[in-house]
């Protein structure tokens, strides 16, 4: 046991040890490895301890290596660099067997039920499917699949449309029936004045903009930042009776089905935006993306 712990601190030295012989200083080998100098020293001097030799000399104001610690030097280089093109292979190769998705809030319940056809169709990768909004325009790729909401068009990238935002309201049975919503009676201007759960999502449709497409002007008096839902929240809170929230066409399809929300009727407004699925151009993976987004569109 005690050997390994010596071993252990003694392997803890050799970067700072390698990078102080390339750079010729102590102070630029704190910079190259992001520590301060005291630790570059501290790991000579237990590195030099532990030996019972200098590693190094002063000559003109620079470190030289002594021939043992050139041959240290030699010696560690060599097998940190070979350490560190194994460890880039082990890790490209696990990035070769992972299938990366990146999608907003808003999809990931309804796409986390279509990766079962994504699953068959790449049997030996390893699917992970993460909460990502894209807006960066120097996005650097990734992952291998974005879903990102716009017009269809995003630099360096292929775009390919799963659904045009369609959007409406929604509300539990209950609360329907206690407002006589069901019989395509109410108007827009009428909605204003009932109970809105509001959302805190960046993209989309918000009420405000709802009622504009409308050509219904509304403005949100009274409602604070803790009034603001996430777009699962506000189904969440319309099915338990709370109020009326705006649902995605598609998106929240299966609440509709279940009966657990109703659409008020003959209030769905279209925009001429959408939800793309994005792919990188170089991707090997490209192929099986869009067979599974002729599955799922």
């Amino acid at each position: 046991m005690e050997d390994i712990l010596t071993f252990n601190s003694i392997v803890k030295t050799l970067p700072a040890f390698s990078a102080a012989a390339k750079a010729e200083s102590f102070v630029k080998a704190s910079k190259i490895l992001g520590i301060p100098q005291k630790s570059v020293s501290r790991y000579i001097l237990h590195l030099e301890q532990y030996l019972g030799i200098n590693l190094f000399m002063r000559e003109r104001g620079k470190l030289q290596l002594t021939l043992e610690g050139s041959e240290l030097y030699h010696a560690t280089s060599s097998s940190l660099a070979h350490i560190m093109t194994v460890l880039n292979e082990i890790s490209l190769s696990k990035d070769k067997t992972r299938f990366v998705i990146g999608c907003p809030q808003l999809l990931l319940s309804w796409l986390s039920r279509r990766l079962t056809c994504l699953k068959q169709l790449a049997p030996h990768f390893e699917i992970e499917l993460v909460e990502f909004e894209y807006r960066n325009k120097n996005y650097q790729f990734e992952m291998d699949i974005i879903f990102a909401f716009g017009l269809g068009k995003w630099q360096g990238f292929e775009s390919y449309l799963l659904f045009e935002e369609e959007v409406f309201p929604v509300c539990s049975p209950a609360f329907a029936a206690k407002f006589a919503l069901s019989n395509n009676t109410i108007s827009v201007e009428e909605l204003t004045k009932l109970p809105l759960i509001h959302g805190n999502w960046a993209l989309g449709l918000t009420w405000q903009s709802w009622f504009a497409s409308l050509g219904v002007e509304y403005s949100p008096n009274g409602v604070n930042k803790e009034d603001l839902y996430s777009y699962l929240i506000s189904q969440e809170l319309a099915i338990r009776g709370d109020g009326i929230a705006l649902a995605w066409a598609g998106v929240f399809q299966s609440n509709l089905n279940l009966g657990v929300l109703e659409e008020i009727p003959n209030l769905r407004t279209k925009s001429n935006i959408g939800y793309y699925m994005l792919l990188n151009p170089e991707s090997p993976k490209n192929d099986i993306a869009r067979k599974w987004w002729r599955m799922i569109s």
